[in-house]
């Protein structure tokens, strides 16, 4: 990859954050854009209740996030298509489509964040997630309802 390539010297951050949003508003869904490394480019739009406030709302959260995406966006990049994921922190599936131009991969669009079949979380992953998130198990199960 072209490291002198960055994805904002192509597009401004504000005109990425307009589209994604739009993207957003009309699928319902959760997205955000960034760059090879996992780390964001633009706004987190329409993120759930656990992964805004639990999963990344801390130093050692955010990092299992930014690493996930990581993972998600090269992985795409490699397979040079959409592909999906578990996420490395909280367990509930991503996707990840990369931004590739040329032959530079400079970011990846990240969406998801749901579960494979709605409400469906056993006790044992409740108390796994609620350990890595050192959340209460009662929350972090009401959090995965609302998914």
């Amino acid at each position: 990859m072209n490291q002198s390539v960055h994805l904002l010297n192509l597009i401004s951050k504000e005109k990425l954050d307009e589209i994604l949003c739009a993207f957003t508003e009309i699928t319902g869904i959760a997205a955000i854009i960034s760059d090879a490394d996992g780390r964001p480019i633009t706004d987190p739009q329409n993120f759930t209740n656990l992964c805004q406030n639990y999963c990344r709302s801390t130093e050692k959260g955010r990092h299992k996030c930014y690493k996930s995406d990581s993972y998600g966006g090269r992985k795409s990049a490699r397979l040079k298509k959409c592909v999906m994921h578990d996420c490395l922190n909280a367990g509930l599936l991503d996707a990840a489509s990369p931004i590739v131009v040329g032959e530079n991969h400079l970011g990846n669009i990240l969406y998801g964040q749901f579960l494979e079949k709605h409400n469906e979380l056993s006790p044992q992953q409740s108390c796994e997630v609620s350990r890595r998130l050192c959340s209460a198990t009662p929350i972090i199960r009401n959090l995965f309802f609302h998914i």
